[in-house]
């Protein structure tokens, strides 16, 4: 603990009863010292403080360590809550992608009862990370980073809006060692670009790098679309960017007014050149376009050859291509089979041009116009898959 000094009142005393009380029961004084004075020299003595000064402190520090016990008890209730939030939506997300019926669905922002409280949640932690103090004891909750990154990928969007405002606060008091530690990378990329450049070594496809949680994120809202001659091959990596995580880019997250950037901004581009490196060296095996844009997605158990894809769901006959779902559903008794146009689809948008007459296709809808005749048509369809 130090010193503690303080002035004793003048006049002529022969007895001075010395009472010290302090915040803790096992504090013991080791020494206690009664200095005199000369007459005509001044009493003062380096960092010398009142009685009523030192009761003022310990009373402070006493506050402060009350304070930080409460803060401490009440932010690992709610690191442990998230924990189990997370552990939940992830559940929930892995059955969803694995049923059949579900293999199409997203979440969105429109089932907010089913996160309320993890949404609630990430914002009490949201409103502690805007001090210093604050951002420093959350990058030390090891669990609650490894939460952020799977909420990240299988939350609804607006929690993963929440958690990319967390992380832009969070990471920059996290080191890029620690945050290998913490998602499981081995290494991070080397400090010389010029060894990534001029490496022999072939790509590992399976090694998680340092950034593979946030490229991830955009991977997911790409979609690619191949055309060759007498063929059209579609490949998704997520879902079209809109409300969600999806629209969310590196800068967003490191290049925030909290980061380190003597810290992270050498790790975060040596981690990005040695990402699009590893491409220039992928064996011609993996370079084909059919392998490139391989996807999961449903194909039509009608036509069951495993090259068409299905475009629909129905709660009878299965997925079906646009084609099946037409000629299946002809029938009067088979109308009123729910169907369910997968959400890609019905959000695509196809544009065509040709010799001056162009045409714009949903799955709802076609729209066709001629700049010559100036005339153009819509053809609309109806949620029962009937052309209108």
């Amino acid at each position: 603990m130090g010193w503690v000094t303080c002035e004793l009142p003048g006049g002529d005393y022969h007895v001075i009863k010395v009472e010290l009380k302090g915040p803790e029961n096992t504090l013991r004084v080791r020494q206690v010292k009664v200095l005199g004075w000369k007459e005509g020299e001044s009493i003062k003595i380096l960092g010398q403080i009142s009685a009523s000064m030192a009761q003022q402190k310990n009373c402070e520090a006493e506050t402060l360590r009350v304070f930080r016990l409460i803060t401490s008890q009440v932010c690992a209730h709610i690191v442990q809550a998230i924990r189990m939030e997370a552990t939940r939506v992830r559940e929930e997300w892995e059955h969803a992608i694995s049923s059949k019926e579900n293999a199409n669905s997203q979440p969105s922002d429109d089932d907010a009862s089913s996160d309320a409280y993890c949404f609630e949640l990430l914002s009490m932690v949201l409103a502690l990370s805007g001090s210093n103090v604050g951002r420093q004891y959350l990058a030390q909750q090891l669990t609650l980073m490894q939460d952020l990154f799977s909420l990240l990928h299988t939350a609804s969007p607006r929690v993963q809006r929440q958690v990319t405002s967390l992380l832009r606060r969070v990471l920059p008091e996290v080191t890029p060692v620690r945050l290998a530690s913490i998602i499981g990378v081995k290494a991070l990329p080397p400090a010389d670009i010029s060894d990534i450049i001029h490496s022999t070594e072939k790509g590992d496809w399976n090694k998680l790098c340092i950034l593979d949680m946030f490229l991830g994120c955009i991977a997911k809202a790409l979609t690619v679309q191949l055309k060759a001659k007498g063929t059209t091959i579609s490949g998704t990596g997520g879902t079209v960017a809109g409300k969600g995580v999806t629209t969310v880019t590196l800068p967003m997250i490191f290049n925030s007014s909290y980061i380190r950037r003597d810290a992270w901004s050498r790790v975060t581009k040596n981690a990005i050149a040695e990402t699009i490196i590893a491409l220039t060296k992928m064996e011609e095996e993996h370079r084909s376009p059919v392998r490139c844009i391989a996807t999961t997605r449903p194909m039509c158990d009608n036509h069951d050859d495993g090259e068409t894809a299905a475009i629909i769901l129905c709660n009878i006959c299965g997925n079906l291509c646009t084609d099946c779902d037409r000629f299946l559903h002809l029938h009067r008794r088979t109308r009123s089979h729910q169907r369910q146009v997968f959400k890609e689809e019905e959000e695509a948008i196809k544009v065509d041009l040709h010799e001056g007459c162009g045409r714009t296709k949903l799955f709802w809808l076609m729209a066709l116009a001629d700049s010559k005749t100036m005339k153009a048509m819509v053809e609309f369809r109806e949620h029962t898959g009937n052309l209108a």
